[in-house]
């Protein structure tokens, strides 16, 4: 959460944003009302509000409910009583308005769940400046887009501040990340848990810049790179509750994890997946490239395991700080082109180094293709152009008039349609790349254009990388036999794919590998969707014989229009055998 400045790459816009807020004379605003939530905050004496400890303060929220107008002069609050207040962030200290995180407390100073504007009680909130983002929108709208594909983020609600007296402008006021039912659901771990079931969960992590608890690094180098390895960092329990036994028991699963992926196992049962929630890291996946956020891999990256009872695998999310999201980042974060997780290979600078995990996943069809099959559901739907569209111009209507009071306040922007149509026209060419991209998405070689090699027949291998590189084609005594991304081989044998591409500075090198064998078992495997009888559909260019096992792979649909004929049938999971009207199959 705490954030340090990028110094390389496109990161000199950010730079740029520092010295302007940095030297903006506040102004102070005639404010009476609002068509949003009050928060008025005052300290003792007028006291400063320091970057820890937290110090004690009065919280009032004048709030009349939905839709209506709410003046300071109201005494109908939402909240009325004690807090413990600091200012937050790391990056944003430069500016004059600053960010706070806070707690509800009893009179006493102890700590105090209570429900905020209608938010699931808690006692852990933030106020957000949103210091670099005049549009307002990056971070509720990827917590809003988070929501909508069921994985949690932040709730907020947009508010003004008055702070000791004096109008202190728009805020985001939400949740910060814990654990609890209504925000990560995980177990509670206690400080006796420490055996069994218990033990195992749960536990939040996450790569990020110290926060002061236990921290370690990735089993493995981070790819691309030879300036040190990611570090992970437990973020719940707090280091002085965290067990000795409990540190090295979710160290040693998150090591376990790596090692499976690292040595590319990828049985669904006995490799990686059995200890991490594949569609998670898909979500995560897709969410963080759709906002090519230049911090989502590398900075306010969050994971999570509960205990095995409850699933107990590693779980990506939540989604967290979108300050430089939806074009406002660096290392090409601002360009709709491009995976945003292969320009953090080797584009971020040394203390924002990316796990090598999602280099690897992209080697793994699995994750390959539940990201393709996600984004194509998710497009239909929550992610759709039109409803994310409207879903920006719905938050801009809630918090515009607030938007021209902070800017005098601050001296920021006041054209707030210019900033809001930047982020829009970001969002429509990000959706159209990856709308275009998603189905070259991974680094492998696609198993669908010949699984085995058919006698007589000419067989086409195609290398699937993301990057447009140069592939080399190798036998396993590394003898270079085809240049080109595809490759038809004529005999049976070992073949291994490379590829190279430049990361900065940085060359990366891929390797990936396919064993061809005759095809001597009777089993015809389908090639592609399409009717029983062509051709084309099946692996060794002609439909099955009645000697013949036939098997179809997902996600392959076969249509059978007449009789059919093979010793058996076999239907991959997620594929289909379509029998329209008056068709048969005959097995011997």
């Amino acid at each position: 959460m705490k954030k340090i400045l990028p110094c390389t790459g496109t990161g000199a816009s950010l730079v740029s944003y520092l010295f302007l807020f940095s030297n903006t004379l506040a102004a102070q605003v005639n404010f009476t009302s609002s068509n949003l939530p009050i928060v008025v905050i005052d300290t003792k004496d007028g006291q400063g509000i320091p970057d820890e400890p937290k110090i004690p303060a009065t919280m009032k929220i004048i709030y009349r409910g939905p839709g209506l107008r709410n003046a300071r002069t109201d005494t109908q609050y939402d909240y009325n009583g004690a807090i413990g207040i600091e200012v937050r962030g790391a990056n944003s200290q430069a500016a004059p308005k600053k960010s706070f995180g806070f707690e509800t407390q009893e009179a006493d100073g102890s700590e105090k769940d209570v429900s905020l504007m209608g938010m699931p009680a808690e006692h852990d909130w933030i106020l957000y400046a949103s210091a670099y983002d005049n549009s307002f929108i990056t971070n509720v709208l990827g917590y809003k887009l988070s929501n909508q594909i069921g994985r949690y983020a932040s709730r907020s609600q947009y508010v003004e501040v008055v702070l000791n007296g004096s109008y202190h402008g728009l805020y985001v006021l939400g949740e910060n990340v814990k654990r609890g039912k209504d925000r990560i659901p995980i177990s509670s771990l206690k400080e006796d848990d420490v055996s069994g079931d218990k033990l195992t969960g749960g536990y939040i992590l996450k790569v990020d810049a110290p926060d002061g608890n236990h921290r370690w690094g990735s089993a493995f180098g981070a790819e691309c790179r030879n300036d040190g390895r990611a570090i992970f960092e437990i973020h719940y329990p707090k280091t002085k509750n965290l067990q000795i036994v409990q540190r090295d028991y979710i160290q040693n699963y998150v090591t376990q994890f790596e090692n499976l992926l690292h040595a590319k196992n990828f049985n669904p049962q006995t490799g990686y997946a059995s200890m991490a929630d594949v569609p998670s890291f898909a979500d995560y996946f897709l969410m963080t490239e759709l906002s090519k956020n230049s911090d989502g891999y590398t900075k306010s990256t969050y994971f999570y395991k509960d205990r095995d009872s409850k699933g107990g695998k590693l779980n990506m999310g939540p989604m967290w700080d979108l300050d430089l999201a939806y074009g406002r980042g660096f290392c090409d974060g601002n360009v709709p082109e491009g995976w945003a997780f292969e320009m953090n290979l080797g584009c971020t600078p040394s203390d924002q180094i990316m796990p090598f995990w999602w280099s690897y996943l992209m080697q793994d069809t699995l994750f390959v293709q539940t990201s393709q099959r996600r984004w194509t559901n998710i497009r239909q739907g929550a992610f759709a152009t039109a409803r994310v569209m409207s879903m920006i111009d719905s938050l801009q209507n809630i918090f515009q008039e607030a938007h021209a009071r902070n800017a005098i306040r601050w001296n920021m922007g006041q054209n707030l349609n210019a900033e809001i149509q930047d982020r829009k026209n970001f969002i429509t060419a990000r959706f159209n790349w990856m709308d275009q991209n998603i189905s070259g998405l991974g680094y492998y070689i696609k198993p669908y254009n010949a699984t085995e090699l058919c006698p007589g027949n000419a067989v086409v291998l195609q290398g699937n990388s993301s990057f447009n590189v140069i592939h080399f084609w190798k036998q396993s005594n590394g003898s270079i036999v085809w240049q080109g991304k595809e490759f038809s081989p004529s005999t049976a044998g070992y073949y291994m794919l490379e590829f190279s591409h430049a990361s900065g500075s940085r060359m990366c090198t891929y390797t990936f590998t396919k064993t061809l064998s005759p095809r001597n078992d009777g089993v015809n495997t389908s090639r592609q969707s399409g009717p029983w009888e062509e051709d084309n559909t099946w692996s060794c260019g002609k439909p099955p014989v009645p000697l013949q096992k036939a098997y179809i792979i997902s996600p392959h649909v076969v249509r059978l229009n007449s009789t059919a004929a093979a010793s058996q049938i076999d239907v991959a999971k997620e594929s289909r055998l379509i029998f329209l009207p008056n068709a048969r199959f005959n097995a011997p």
